[in-house]
């Protein structure tokens, strides 16, 4: 796995500098030093350049996650409460809903951005049935995070999700690092996602200073194609509105302004190494960058339906529901084979994108049916649910 020559390179110069300190992060490449990085940044930049115009108004894109918790002592497997307490953070941090915004200083409030992704624990796996979306595998290994034994279930560790379709996150055990994030182009699927330290996950017994769920933020910035906004020569980030930096700030929470690079760096960000309660940005034109990653070479995740709940038979079966035609030029007839209530039914229709709208039934004296002739073509899943009670049908647009 590439990282581990990063790694390698990284725990020498750590070990080469006079500080004790739990490594922030294990992912240190810099730009020039990421797999394929010329394809890569060619579509990037290109991408960012055709759809510059359209940073706001975007609709939501919902990422399925699969957390893996491998662990060898009981403290290490982590309650569903403090997974759950981690997903929650991450929605506010991507979301730009955390509460220390406010902290970020007015000379970089006007690139704060709402990266318009949030996540869920998944609901269904590879194999089409429910999930909570958490796996808990025992280890023989008493510190398994960092070593590629962690990613298979043959080596006491769990095998991913499909890694085109599911972000894998791996919770376990570390003597000295707190989180890995792979980045796009990993040549290993079966180790691509990002590696947590069980006592840096989540919010709930967790201690300072990587107490706040920002170093889960942060790797899935690198696993989004995020750069460290810093390097020790000042070399870019690929971010236009990311000042360039020199400096770390691992273990510290500095006072802004705090001058590198001949500019005063926005330690605020994310992407640097200062302690949890100092993070609080993502900027418009990182938003850009991970936008162009989730169009590119994680686009696998826009077409997943790993956050749609599988529905119970029953419920189907009582509805007893047809759709035609299948694939649609733009009227969908809906035809229920059993008696039904329509008022007591929601309809909701995802597109594989994210965008998700309310269609409202038409009726005619044959047939109910849906009017999609103003959506553009592409898939599709309809969700009828009633209650508590729901089911998913896929659908193509194909006028």
């Amino acid at each position: 796995m590439f990282r581990g020559l990063f790694l390698l390179s990284f725990i020498f110069w750590f070990n080469n500098i006079n500080f004790s300190q739990t490594l922030r992060c294990g992912s240190n490449p810099t730009p020039s030093q990421i797999p394929n990085q010329s394809e890569l940044e060619a579509f990037t930049q290109k991408w960012i350049s055709e759809n510059e115009f359209t940073l706001q108004n975007r609709s939501i894109i919902t990422i399925p996650v699969v957390v893996h918790v491998v662990w060898n002592q009981t403290v290490q497997n982590i309650s569903t409460e403090q997974i759950q307490s981690q997903i929650e953070l991450l929605n506010k941090d991507f979301r730009a809903l955390n509460t220390d915004l406010s902290t970020v200083p007015a000379e970089f409030q006007n690139t704060i951005a709402d990266i318009e992704i949030e996540f869920c624990l998944a609901k269904v796996d590879p194999n089409g049935e429910p999930t909570n979306g958490i796996t808990r595998t025992f280890t023989q290994a008493p510190a398994i995070l960092g070593s590629t034994s962690i990613h298979y279930n043959s080596e006491g560790g769990s095998d991913a999700w499909d890694s085109s379709k599911y972000l894998n996150i791996w919770v376990a055990n570390s003597n000295s690092i707190a989180g890995f994030g792979s980045f796009p182009g990993e040549d290993i699927p079966e180790e691509d996602g990002i590696e947590i330290n069980y006592q840096n996950f989540g919010n709930i017994l967790v201690e300072p200073p990587y107490h706040l769920g920002r170093t889960t933020t942060h790797e899935i910035g690198h696993y989004l194609n995020l750069c460290h906004v810093w390097t020790n020569d000042c070399e870019d980030d690929k971010v236009l509105d990311t000042p360039i930096s020199s400096q770390s700030y691992l273990g510290k929470c500095p006072v802004h302004p705090s001058v590198s690079c001949g500019s005063n760096d926005m330690f605020m960000n994310f992407m640097y190494w200062t302690n949890d309660a100092c993070m609080a940005m993502f900027t418009k034109g990182q938003k850009m960058r991970i936008l162009a990653t989730l169009n590119g070479p994680r686009a696998g995740l826009l077409t997943s339906n790993g956050c749609i709940e599988v529905g119970t038979n029953q419920f189907e079966k009582e509805l007893n529901l047809t759709v035609f035609p299948n694939p649609s030029l733009g009227i969908l007839n809906l035809n229920f084979g059993n008696k039904t209530d329509l008022s007591l039914l929601r309809f909701e229709l995802i597109h594989k994108n994210g965008f998700k709208t309310h269609p409202n039934i038409n009726s005619s004296l044959s047939t109910n049916y849906f009017d999609l002739s103003h959506l553009p073509n592409g898939i599709y899943f309809l969700k009828v649910s009633q209650k508590d009670q729901m089911f998913v049908k896929k659908i193509i647009l194909a006028k």
